[in-house]
């Protein structure tokens, strides 16, 4: 069900948001309604996606709070406050870059190759070595829901592989994106 739903996620619901914003009807009611250009439509559209997937690990990022602030620093989890306080350093650092990418700043475009490549070897090199049973222990799930998922057949590289493609794909974009990006 998992592969499923990441399928859609990942080609149907974008190719379905692209169509829908391509079609003429909304193009001519946004155009009607909005007779002054956006600073928006100036920047390159592999700038926007990936302003737009920064945007969705910053978000990633809150939800981890949730999992008992579960943070990868390679080869072992931090959890509880001090993962919070790693996950608020991303996330401040992920807030600085989406501004400079949004400004096309070279610095920007550095700083997001360098962030996103130590987070994508942290967190693949993390769950990889991972157990199942010493992610669940740091979660600190009520004793139900421990129980319903230590019931699940999945392993750390199980959660390798499915977190690791977004992260990889999301750092290649990155370096691609180099060409767009100018120094201050």
């Amino acid at each position: 069900m998992a592969l499923v739903f990441l399928g859609l996620s990942y080609l149907v619901f974008p190719w379905l948001l692209i169509r829908f914003y391509q079609g003429r009807n909304v193009r001519r009611t946004l155009e009607t309604r909005d007779t002054q250009p956006c600073w928006v439509e100036d920047l390159p559209t592999p700038i926007l996606v990936l302003s737009s997937l920064y945007v969705f690990y910053l978000i990633m990022l809150h939800i981890l709070i949730l999992f008992n602030g579960m943070f990868p620093v390679f080869g072992a989890f931090r959890f509880g406050f001090q993962g919070i306080v790693l996950l608020d350093i991303a996330m401040a650092c992920l807030v600085c870059i989406i501004w400079g990418t949004l400004r096309l700043r070279l610095w920007a475009w550095w700083g997001s190759v360098i962030l996103f490549g130590l987070f994508t070897f942290s967190t693949i090199l993390t769950l990889f070595r991972s157990s199942y049973s010493t992610i669940l222990s740091g979660l600190a799930f009520p004793p139900r829901e421990m129980e319903f998922l230590r019931g699940l057949p999945v392993q750390g590289y199980h959660f390798a592989a499915l977190v690791g493609m977004p992260l990889l794909i999301t750092w290649g974009v990155a370096v691609l994106s180099k060409r767009y990006f100018r120094p201050v």
